[in-house]
């Protein structure tokens, strides 16, 4: 009996949720209702309120599972590697965002996206700290005295920025195009990228 249970709030949530993405892509977030939500996922209100308090409530459900899976990704980075590799951490970010990158394009487009953003780069700053402190204490160098929190806030704001502009931009560029010239930027320099253009195709 319980298994059967289970399986009902399973599919009414899946339901309310699928209901909620749909109307994303036809109205404003500000003019979904509840009610809106309960026709589309074909549930009474009654329901809805079974699993979510608001639909903030369920947003926020969407947002935690986000964190949840950027912070098992972010553990297999080693972001000390950055300046060696940069695409290679693009890269890993790309493959975790591609099966849903309508939907995240969706959730960093909708007014209380900024909350999101935060989440993620709280996340990802404590998450380069704690890389480069492992980095430098397996080099026998002492973390405290370097400023992490600055290399925290400039890769940060590198890696997110880039990401959510291509991704509120409609994702248009080939990602593969975007990551090279990340890598190119870090790794020769925006003097290089910008002004010299040199050869890269033979120190790649």
């Amino acid at each position: 009996m319980e298994k059967r249970i289970d399986r009902r709030i399973i599919k009414s949530k899946k339901a309310i949720r699928e209901a909620f993405f749909n109307l994303l892509l036809e109205k404003d977030f500000k003019n979904i209702t509840i009610k809106d939500i309960a026709e589309r996922a074909q549930v009474d209100r009654k329901t809805f309120y079974n699993y979510y308090s608001s639909i903030f409530a369920l947003v926020n459900e969407y947002e935690n599972e986000l964190v949840i899976g950027l912070d098992a990704l972010f553990d297999e980075i080693d972001f000390s590697k950055f300046s060696e590799n940069p695409e290679e951490i693009f890269s890993a970010l790309y493959r975790f965002l591609k099966p849903n990158l309508d939907y995240y394009k969706l959730m960093f487009s909708i007014n209380f996206s900024e909350n999101l953003s935060k989440k993620i780069i709280g996340l990802l700053k404590f998450k380069i700290i704690a890389s480069f402190e492992k980095s430098l204490i397996a080099l026998k160098m002492d973390p405290r005295q370097y400023d992490l929190t600055i290399v925290a806030e400039f890769l940060s704001s590198a890696i997110l920025g880039v990401y959510f502009r291509w991704i509120n931009e409609g994702s248009a560029r080939p990602f593969e195009s975007l990551t090279k010239d990340i890598g190119d930027i870090t790794l020769y320099g925006l003097n290089g990228y910008l002004i010299e253009k040199p050869d890269y195709s033979n120190k790649r």
